[in-house]
């Protein structure tokens, strides 16, 4: 017999909070997610290879409202059960990977801020790993 597992109802009615105002849940994002079991396992086989000293590189593209964010919350929590650290940064004209006039930098700010919250707020181990996630929403 199959067991049903049941949906705190803290993380539900966060689910049901974030949807409604049309953003991605903090929490009980494993929920909602369906269709992208390829995609997952191919997220899941980097993050093996970084682990064994190796290096990747994805650019998650798509139209908007298509589920960039959802997907990359999905890989995030993911990555942080395997004992990575992830960082995420969304791409805009103000803030994009290569640039002339300072945007790179204010990119790359964001990303270091975070880096130090992260850091100040929690006690990390020597075998962490840092995944950094750039999403590009323009």
């Amino acid at each position: 017999m199959m067991m049903e597992k049941r949906i705190r109802a803290k993380e539900r009615d966060a689910i049901i909070q974030s949807l409604k105002s049309g953003v991605t849940p903090k929490i009980g994002i494993q929920h909602i997610q369906v269709g992208w079991v390829n995609k997952l396992k191919a997220m899941i086989q980097d993050n093996k290879h970084i682990a064994d000293s190796g290096a990747t590189f994805r650019l998650i593209v798509g139209n908007y409202s298509s589920g960039k964010t959802l997907f990359m919350s999905v890989v995030r929590a993911i990555t942080l059960e395997q004992k990575f650290v992830t960082l995420h940064a969304d791409l805009s004209p103000g803030r994009c990977m290569h640039a002339t006039g300072g945007q790179a930098k204010n990119l790359y700010s964001k990303l270091m801020r975070r880096m130090k919250n992260l850091f100040m707020c929690n006690k990390l181990d020597g075998n962490t790993l840092i995944i950094i996630n750039i999403i590009n929403f323009t």
